[in-house]
């Protein structure tokens, strides 16, 4: 056996890898903010106006189906990588670039949508109103959970492959 050069990588073998995990938890949490952002903006007594407005459809049953798959999936990842094992770093690739084109989806949809609301003005005489789904300060806070969350996740495959990849080749030279 082939004498320890390389204390730290040598210690790669017996610690876990804590910090691509810590990124995908982080990434999680920042899924959570922008999921509760996003279904805050229900408006249960308002009108829409056109047919593309995102609520009370099934948009956004499928938006809570896919949140709960990418818990549960970036969950599953965090301890994959924890654990030093190889396939989870495409899967964390692909729940990052997921988040990336989710912005395209619901966000965009409801900051684009308006809806109709009837409201007494100061005569006390009542008219309707035409209001924003999403304000454009929530919208740029549901993009930047989403973008955020797709950076870690991104972040956390390529620290978890290097990681992995710098181990494989010390044990490959410790082997020989």
């Amino acid at each position: 056996m082939a004498e320890i050069t390389n204390t730290k990588l040598d210690r790669m073998r017996y610690t876990k890898d804590k910090r691509s995990s810590q990124m995908v938890l982080l990434a999680i949490v920042l899924n959570v903010l922008y999921y509760v952002s996003i279904y805050q903006q229900d408006h249960p007594v308002v009108k829409p106006i056109s047919a593309d407005y995102p609520y009370y459809s099934w948009l956004i049953g499928a938006s809570v189906i896919l949140n709960l798959l990418f818990l549960l999936i970036g969950f599953l990842c965090s301890e994959g990588v924890k654990g030093r094992r190889k396939g989870y770093t495409g899967i964390l690739l692909f729940l990052g670039v997921l988040q990336f084109v989710r912005i395209f989806y619901l966000p965009a949809k409801a900051h684009n949508s308006v809806y109709s609301e009837t409201v007494k003005n100061a005569e006390g005489v009542a008219e309707v109103v035409t209001k924003k789904v999403m304000t454009d300060g929530q919208y740029a806070f549901a993009v930047a959970m989403l973008v955020l969350s797709g950076l870690l996740c991104i972040g956390a495959a390529v620290n978890s492959y290097i990681n992995n990849k710098k181990l494989a080749d010390y044990m490959k030279s410790v082997e020989a």
